[in-house]
């Protein structure tokens, strides 16, 4: 099973997936609550799958809230960001994708 395929299954109820490939998901979240019930702030994202399997995510072009760039925030300079620790390793399990 792909890092991606394992993405879809774990997919929490304040996500929605707006369309899905070999290689891509794009993804619309609403930011959680402490409760974890769904927010008011929507982003819109692109999950992507890279040879050796690892992912990036960033937010669509058309729909760029996020700073370009934030150490602190983990994005990255060309717009991705960290899903998980260890990121540039295929995730492997259901725990590594919930």
């Amino acid at each position: 099973m792909t890092s991606l395929q394992r993405l879809r299954e774990a997919a929490p109820n304040w996500s929605k997936i707006k369309s899905s490939s070999s290689a891509r998901l794009r993804i619309e979240v609403k930011q959680p609550e402490a409760d974890g019930t769904s927010g008011r702030r929507t982003f819109d994202l692109s999950v992507t799958q890279h040879q050796g399997g690892h992912v990036t995510i960033q937010e669509t072009a058309q729909h760029e809230q996020l700073p370009a760039c934030c150490v602190e925030r983990h994005i990255n300079r060309d717009g991705t960001f960290c899903l998980y620790l260890a990121s540039t390793n295929p995730i492997t399990n259901e725990a590594d994708a919930q």
